[in-house]
């Protein structure tokens, strides 16, 4: 395999030529005026408001100017793109014509550089093969046994401080079980003190000041990214050596078909960005999921009707796959709340979509959050229903690209199938032990981006069963 070049972000390929994928990242092109559109406030732009109202401002922007839009935030000027047919053409991507690499390096590239995310092309689906191997149908099995013991400990001991903070209760959980599933990490003071760690990094990860001034949030990850580098490397050895079953250990053992393995360097840019990946992500659906059955009692009880007969270990991989209504929940919460509220990519070379020519070294952004509340293709968009992922109204499959909280094309979500084990494998217990209750009146206020999570952190009633 390759290795990371020296420079903050990714180098290329020999097989790719620098024309289809540049060393650095280009300027942006700014030419963007023959595209209707708002570029908001000077310097500010549409930011603020896109992280207090995205849904808002984006179904205004639509209605005056259509599903092809400019737009600005923070001094970066993009084009974002509001239908489902433009998110096939761009994630589909038959042409290498869109870089997801380039796309995320503004916002997350200074501490997520060489991740699966931050691949393109050839390169990403060479180091998405040999990682696929940790995320096989027997891998999942295996992290299950871990998940059900820990998370049934900590839920357990949720029911003694009810009213509960929910949000970070379960960012706390999450980062405890992705340091056993994801690095192997079981004792529990070697995981305590690696906690901090991960929280730094996740925080600096969705700051929204993406330059690093000691003391800010931003500042802390990129510390805490080196923290987190020299813990893997020490490791990689012995990993490689061991036939461990978390994903760390996975990743050190991959080999191709041909025997080609990923390099030190390669292993510890995936798992920096795995264990915030996969954090982050579930913390935030778990969070909305538990708010919408929490105000519909009438599909928590269905989900909990639905679990019943599981033995005092926790469900089996078997098991999990049936509870289908609580899929359908999950679906409609992330449908509601994407917890990749927005996906950029910047444009190799000149397209055009819509009528209008997007330049190369365009951003374009695809707003989830928007698309996946459009009338056109969702009935009542608003409202929570989760009958909508049923078969008899599949409303998910009116467009293969209105429900897409997951990405798609070759940067689908690698650990999709593992976040819904998650899912399932929380409610489970939880359900078994709590019924989930509101105060009276109670509506949730949330910020959509950078990732949606509750303002208050969603004071929680878990009242024993």
């Amino acid at each position: 395999m390759t290795t990371p070049a020296t420079s903050e972000f990714y180098e290329p390929s020999k097989t790719i030529r620098a024309v289809d994928m540049p060393a650095e990242v280009p300027k942006e092109n700014r030419s963007l005026d023959h595209i209707p559109g708002d570029y908001g406030p000077p310097i500010i732009g549409n930011g603020i408001r896109a992280v207090l109202d995205n849904l808002g401002m984006n179904r205004e922007m639509y209605a005056k100017y259509g599903p092809v839009v400019k737009s600005s935030s923070m001094g970066q000027r993009y084009v974002t793109l509001l239908s489902p047919d433009a998110v096939a053409y761009v994630l589909l991507d038959k042409g290498n014509n869109f870089s997801s690499r380039l796309g995320w390096a503004g916002t997350i590239g200074g501490i997520f550089h060489g991740g699966l995310m931050l691949l393109d092309f050839e390169i990403h689906h060479a180091h998405r093969q040999l990682m696929q191997t940790a995320f096989r149908t027997a891998a999942l099995q295996e992290y299950l046994t871990k998940l059900s013991a820990q998370m049934k400990n900590v839920i357990l001991g949720w029911g003694d401080r009810s009213p509960l903070l929910l949000y970070p209760a379960i960012k706390k959980m999450t980062l405890t079980t992705a340091g056993s599933t994801f690095l192997g990490v079981d004792a529990d003071s070697e995981l305590e003190a690696l906690l901090p760690t991960l929280v730094d990094l996740v925080s600096g990860a969705t700051a929204l000041v993406k330059r690093s001034i000691p003391g800010n949030a931003h500042w802390r990850g990129v510390r805490a990214r080196r923290t987190l580098e020299a813990f893997l490397r020490k490791r990689i050895p012995d990993r490689r050596r061991a036939q461990g079953t978390d994903i760390f250990s996975r990743l050190c053992q991959a080999a191709s078909s041909d025997g080609a393995k990923l390099t030190d360097d390669e292993i510890v840019n995936h798992m920096v960005f795995l264990m915030v990946a996969g954090h982050d992500t579930t913390a935030s659906s778990l969070t909305m999921m538990a708010y919408e059955l929490a105000r519909h009692p009438e599909w928590q009880e269905q989900c909990r009707q639905e679990m019943q007969g599981l033995g005092p270990s926790g469900p089996t991989y078997d098991e999990l796959k049936r509870f289908e209504k609580t899929e359908w929940v999950f679906k409609e919460a992330v449908r509601l709340y994407p917890p990749i509220p927005v996906i950029p990519r910047r444009v190799m070379r000149e397209r055009e979509f819509g009528g209008y020519k997007i330049p190369a070294n365009a951003t374009v952004i695809l707003n989830v959050g928007f698309i996946q509340r459009m009338p056109e293709w969702w009935d009542e968009p608003d409202k929570f229903d989760p009958l909508r992922f049923g078969p008899a109204r599949a409303e998910h499959l009116r467009h293969p690209y209105s429900w897409f909280p997951f990405g798609g094309g070759a940067h689908l979500c690698s650990g999709m199938h593992l976040a819904l084990v998650e899912v399932k494998l929380f409610f489970a217990l939880l359900l078994k032990n709590y019924e989930l209750r509101l105060k009276d009146g109670y509506r949730m206020k949330y910020r959509p981006l950078p990732m949606p999570r509750p303002v208050d952190n969603l004071p929680m009633e878990l009242i024993r069963r």
